[in-house]
């Protein structure tokens, strides 16, 4: 394995137990902006020479159940930022913490996150759908594979979330 995969293993261990036992892609009333943690494996992310199917494989390599919800809640705050800083980068950035933790996802929760993703790419101008297909394309690993194409097979709603400000304000409850 690589410097850059090792490097990035090593970030998504140091996220993770920095999440603790509750941690939420929601800001709640008022927007915050990302921890230390989340900025530097949002860094990692957009820097490293890796195509994206790698990335998400290495994101989704060992974790647990409570870590694939992590990152899936990573990529829904990213997805929000994406629309506070209106950069269809940060959105599909979102899309790699997401699909390495959706195979773990209850199913309820299978049919219900989306709908964040879904929200956030119309608010860009983008589609869901095409954008996680897209980043997921070249993916090898079977049952993660299977998960991408159930999620981009559904159509979704904003599934009882509600929608708030625009710009550095937005947020979804």
């Amino acid at each position: 394995m690589n410097n850059e995969a090792e490097n990035l293993k090593g970030l998504v261990r140091e996220f993770l137990d920095a999440c603790g036992d509750r941690y939420s892609g929601f800001d709640g009333l008022v927007p915050r902006p990302l921890t230390e943690w989340e900025a530097t494996l949002l860094s990692a992310l957009q820097t490293l020479e890796l195509s994206d199917c790698e990335k998400i494989c290495l994101l989704s390599e060992g974790l647990d159940w409570k870590g694939c919800y992590d990152l899936v809640e990573f990529g829904k705050r990213l997805a929000i930022q994406a629309v506070r800083k209106n950069s269809a980068e940060y959105f599909r950035i979102s899309l790699l913490p997401f699909s390495a933790g959706l195979v773990e996802l209850d199913w309820r929760d299978q049919l219900r996150m989306p709908g964040v993703f879904e929200r956030c790419g119309k608010r860009l101008g983008l589609n869901f759908q095409q954008e996680l297909a897209a980043v997921t394309a070249d993916l090898s690993d079977s049952e993660l594979k299977q998960a991408v194409d159930d999620c981009v097979s559904r159509e979704f709603g904003s599934v009882g979330y509600m929608e708030y400000g625009e710009g550095e304000e937005y947020l979804i409850l």
